[in-house]
């Protein structure tokens, strides 16, 4: 893990980035070592402390719903894990880390899809609104995967700025003129009908 990752990660957990300590014992003020193995054992060290402390307050029933799906939507893949190590998926409403897979389709960020969908993310939710998504937006790695995890083909999401409200992924898709991803929604059982 980076040490720039792992910053970003920190810095919404409590910990000043700046001066790495945490602000509840403000006297101890631990300077990063300097050798690579070394910063890579206290990024270890830090992450494990990290881990913890948001497992407990996973545990506590903070949510932390709102962090996952701003996590995945804007490529922290690392706190995206960090939360799901910490038991976030297990102590949850299951819409939780599908809301979250839907944000991560829609920007692209394919490898936080995957963790999502290993985590039990269910790519049929709100009519396989994250297919619908990644589709308009011109994703093609990621509706490969949603497809091959089960998304629906037909999947369908409100759209106001077309002339119907309800727009399938393939009527997303020719709109925007994403021509690989109708040959892909085509392939999986798109109704070009519209049905």
């Amino acid at each position: 893990m980076s040490q720039k990752c792992l910053i970003s990660c920190v810095r919404p957990l409590g910990m000043d980035a700046s001066t790495h300590h945490h602000p509840k014992n403000m006297r101890e003020h631990t300077a990063l070592p300097a050798t690579s193995l070394a910063m890579d054992l206290y990024l270890h060290r830090l992450e494990a402390s990290a881990l913890q402390e948001i497992a407990a307050a996973v545990r506590a029933g903070i949510d932390f719903s709102p962090a996952l799906e701003a996590a995945a939507g804007n490529g922290r893949h690392t706190v995206v894990a960090l939360l799901l190590d910490a038991g976030l998926a297990t102590h949850t409403r299951p819409h939780v880390l599908s809301t979250a897979l839907i944000a991560a389709s829609a920007a692209n960020h394919l490898h936080t899809v995957h963790l999502l969908l290993t985590h039990k993310a269910d790519p049929t939710h709100d009519n396989s609104c994250a297919l619908a998504m990644a589709a308009e937006c011109g994703h093609c790695a990621v509706v490969d995967v949603l497809l091959h995890a089960g998304a629906n083909a037909n999947a369908c999401r409100i759209h106001t700025s077309l002339p119907t409200p309800h727009s399938s992924a393939l009527v997303l898709a020719v709109v925007r003129g994403h021509a690989d991803i109708v040959r892909r929604l085509l392939g999986a059982g798109a109704n070009p009908n519209g049905g």
